[in-house]
C-alpha cells in the first residue's frame, strides 16, 4: 500500500494537540505496517527545522526505501490558495497514491473518487476551580 500523508501542518515548535495525534498515528503506521510505502508531504518556501520536522526527518533516515519526504518548495500561501478556492492543482495528478491523509480535509484537492483518512478531534474544556483552564482532547481517525 502506498500512503500520502499532508505533513505541512508539523512545521511549529509548539507541541500541540493535532501535531502530537498525527506524530504518534505516523509513528504507528511506521513501526506496524511495514510493507507500506509513505509519502510526507511537507512544502515550504524556506527550509523549516522544529521538534516534529526533525522527528519525521529522522523517521524518514532510519528507513530511505520506503518512506520519503516530498518537498516542492512553494510558498504554502500560494499552494491553500489553489487548494482552497481553485480545488487546484489535484495533488493524486501528480502523487499517486492508494489514500491520502490531511488533518485538514479543507487543504488538500483531490479528486472525488480518492479513497481519504479523515481525522476527527474533539477538545473538551474544563474549568476547574484551582488551576483555570484545562483543556483535553481526544483524536479519531477513520479510514
Amino acid at each position: 500500500m502506498r500512503l500520502f500523508i499532508d505533513v505541512r501542518f508539523l512545521k511549529t515548535n509548539k507541541i500541540s494537540g493535532i501535531p502530537e495525534y498525527s506524530r504518534h498515528l505516523i509513528s504507528g503506521l511506521v513501526k506496524k505496517e511495514k510493507d507500506w510505502e509513505i509519502i510526507f508531504f511537507f512544502n515550504s518556501f524556506f527550509s523549516f527545522s522544529g521538534f516534529y520536522v526533525n522527528y519525521l526527518k529522522n523517521l524518514v533516515s532510519q528507513e530511505k526505501e520506503r518512506l520519503k519526504i516530498l518537498d516542492f518548495h512553494i510558498p504554502n500561501r500560494f499552494l491553500d490558495l489553489g487548494f482552497r478556492f481553485f480545488n487546484f492543482p489535484k495533488v493524486d495528478s501528480f502523487i499517486k497514491a492508494d489514500c491520502y491523509y490531511s488533518p485538514n480535509i479543507n487543504i488538500l484537492a483531490l479528486k472525488d473518487y480518492q479513497k481519504r483518512i479523515l481525522t476527527i478531534c474533539l477538545l473538551f474544556i474544563i474549568q476547574t476551580f484551582l488551576t483555570g483552564v484545562r483543556s483535553y482532547g481526544i483524536g479519531v481517525s477513520i479510514f
